[in-house]
């Protein structure tokens, strides 16, 4: 079976160019590896997913300075941030991640970003010094999401914006993530914040965007 990924610099162009489906392929034997195992990231990079980040994309306001993705994993949506819309007018990327193998992928990837190998609950960054923020997919992930919302917050600029996405908990079935949260307890989750909140990814993500 002939596999794309070989070159994680190269490969988000190669996937781009191609409209494929998902494989079901097989996950790396173990969580920090798979973002170096060709099969895993081709299956991750599935034409779902790239459409559903052109849909964020849409989404973003283009007023910004700074720009962090938080929770930037490989740094493929990093990478088409920085080629598309928001890019206009940032002037410097910045991704975090708390993988050591996913931030060095995405250092190739972006290799104009600063990339931070990380917590996710105390980000190096200073208070107030991003314009700036998106968060696909991360929070569920997470044991404290409300301290990794926290410290977004905390290194937003006031006039500033956090998008996050977060799969709809109802439907959301994978045993890899620890919060499942439907519509309403999403909304009281970020109840503390000034938010917007629409469905994206065919109506299987709930994606909201915070006001500071």
């Amino acid at each position: 079976m002939k596999r794309w990924i070989t070159n994680p610099v190269s490969s988000l162009k190669t996937l781009l160019q191609r409209d494929k489906s998902a494989r079901n392929f097989p996950p790396a034997p173990e969580w920090h590896n798979k973002w170096t195992d060709p099969a895993w990231l081709e299956r991750y990079l599935s034409s779902a997913r790239r459409e559903f980040y052109y849909e964020v994309i849409g989404m973003l306001p283009v007023q910004s300075v700074r720009l962090l993705d938080f929770g930037c994993g490989p740094g493929y949506f990093l990478r088409l941030l920085i080629d598309s819309k928001p890019s206009r007018a940032s002037t410097h990327f910045v991704g975090i991640d708390i993988s050591g193998a996913a931030a060095k992928v995405a250092s190739q990837v972006c290799p104009e970003a600063s990339i931070i190998h990380g917590s996710m609950y105390q980000v190096p960054l200073a208070k107030n010094s991003e314009d700036l923020i998106v968060c696909t997919e991360v929070l569920e992930h997470l044991l404290e999401p409300r301290r990794a919302l926290d410290e977004m917050m905390r290194v937003l600029r006031p006039g500033g914006h956090v998008l996050v996405s977060v799969p709809d908990g109802d439907i959301d079935e994978w045993e890899g993530h620890n919060n499942f949260w439907g519509e309403a307890a999403f909304r009281e989750f970020l109840r503390p914040y000034q938010f917007a909140l629409e469905r994206l990814n065919d109506g299987r993500s709930f994606t909201a965007i915070l006001s500071k």
